[in-house]
């Protein structure tokens, strides 16, 4: 009976280090797991998002860290549009109790929205299939996503053209300026199983350019030769881990140069003046890429790192790149993404160059259903490799110098349409055969326009 009586005397003494931290001005001046769950939980009836979220960060820097807490903060985080900070805390909620399929629901929806599709897409297999049906998610549908895209553009070269000159004393070789183009581009997203996905694309593109020859002296050219090229690509994208993929891609790059004659100066010196007509056959030549890139995702920010060897325009290429990708706001309403690239080549003559690249693209979300994105590229992209291999920039000329716009509306739900023009800086060299200096250069500039849509299934 006294000690009884000791302790209830004593308790209130024992509860005042508990007491005065919770009477502490703000979540900063201390808390308990009690009283932290009871104020999430009126914050999260009430629907105070910001100040759930910032009692309950607080909590987790004072190592108060629970299910229900990562359940609220997730919740919080969601309905404040910051996607990657939701993912987070909904995650380790998940992993601690796997099997509610509402809170499956928050996380799937905040990768969708957080950009992480792939990610998205192997969570979707989790749902039973009575709320896969419910919410609409068909993951194993043969058909992911469609692309349709199609592109014309023109270079502002016919100053150059009309008083185009080489050095008489010039070694053999070749000099190209690109005059035109148009394209069209069929790109189809394949689900093969939870964590494999499968993309390829099929396209087509015409070129005009002009073409000069010097051989032995004699010099051909082509003030419209025309080009056909028919590309396919192939990639595989494997989940390894949680935020962790792998891009494996090979593009098949088969060029036409169609059979013509041209008339060119006669190299009979008694009769001045003549023209003779020297006839270029049919060629063809066959390219490919080969690619491989690693991604990682982080809260607020991505990076990848790819290698890419390739066999273009008779050369050999190497080339590396790094990205960066930071979303400031957890979501895509804004968001950064820069690339550094490093090549090597090897020319068909036994000449080596070494190129530096930077890309940057920067995008903002202008409406709910409108996105803008500029974009910039500078440094030599001569037989340059973009976008894990699905893009390949092998003109014969060098595009130096890229600035682009692009705005994506989301039409309906499922559909987005694009349109995006871009302005080039071109740099056309003769090139000798020999691997010699290039020499002769112009420089020029040119505008691509394009249009498409991406359907989702």
């Amino acid at each position: 009976m006294y000690k009884i009586t000791v302790l209830i005397l004593l308790l209130p003494l024992l509860l005042l280090p508990v007491y005065g931290r919770e009477q502490g001005n703000g979540p900063q001046a201390g808390m308990n797991t009690l009283e932290v769950d009871r104020q999430t939980h009126a914050l999260l009836m009430e629907e105070d998002w910001s100040g759930l979220t910032e009692l309950g960060e607080a909590a987790l820097r004072q190592g108060i860290d629970y299910y229900f807490l990562r359940y609220r903060l997730g919740i919080a985080w969601y309905n404040r549009q910051n996607y990657h900070r939701a993912v987070r805390h909904l995650r380790q909620a998940w992993e601690q109790t796997p099997g509610d399929e509402r809170l499956l629901e928050y996380l799937y929806y905040s990768m969708v929205y957080a950009g992480r599709d792939f990610e998205a897409r192997h969570l979707a297999h989790r749902f039973s299939a009575s709320r896969r049906q419910e919410l609409r998610i068909y993951p194993g549908k043969p058909i992911q996503r469609l692309l349709l895209t199609f592109d014309m553009g023109s270079q502002d070269n016919d100053h150059i053209l009309s008083g185009f000159s080489v050095d008489p004393e010039a070694a053999d070789g070749s000099q190209f300026l690109s005059r035109s183009h148009r394209g069209m581009q069929l790109g189809l997203l394949h689900p093969a199983g939870r964590s494999l996905s499968v993309y390829h694309a099929y396209t087509h593109i015409r070129k005009e350019h002009f073409a000069y020859f010097l051989s032995d002296g004699i010099e051909s050219l082509n003030a419209r030769s025309r080009s056909e090229l028919n590309q396919y690509y192939f990639s595989v994208i494997w989940r390894l881990a949680a935020d962790l993929r792998l891009v494996a891609g090979v593009h098949y790059l088969h060029i036409r140069l169609p059979a013509t004659n041209e008339q060119v100066p006669a190299t009979n010196e008694q009769v001045p003046g003549m023209q003779e007509v020297v006839a270029i056959p049919a060629a063809s030549m066959n390219d490919v890429t080969g690619s491989l890139s690693l991604y990682r995702d982080f809260t607020y920010f991505t990076l990848g790192l790819s290698g890419h060897a390739a066999r273009l325009n008779s050369g050999r290429q190497w080339q590396g790149d790094l990205l960066a990708a930071v979303y400031p706001l957890g979501n895509q309403h804004l968001y950064s993404v820069s690339v550094v690239s490093l090549q090597h080549e090897e020319g068909p003559g036994g000449g080596t160059a070494d190129r530096l690249v930077f890309q940057q693209r920067l995008g903002v979300r202008a409406t709910s259903r409108l996105w803008l994105e500029a974009s910039a590229g500078l440094g030599d992209m001569s037989n340059f490799i973009r976008y894990d291999g699905a893009l390949v920039y092998n003109a014969m000329d060098e595009v130096t110098r890229q600035l682009g716009f692009r705005a994506t509306l989301e039409a309906w739900p499922d559909l987005g349409v694009f349109v995006a023009g871009y302005m080039t800086r071109h740099r056309s060299r003769f090139m000798p055969a020999g691997g010699e200096e290039p020499e002769n250069p112009f420089t020029y500039s040119g505008q691509t326009f394009t249009g498409g849509i991406t359907w989702s299934f």
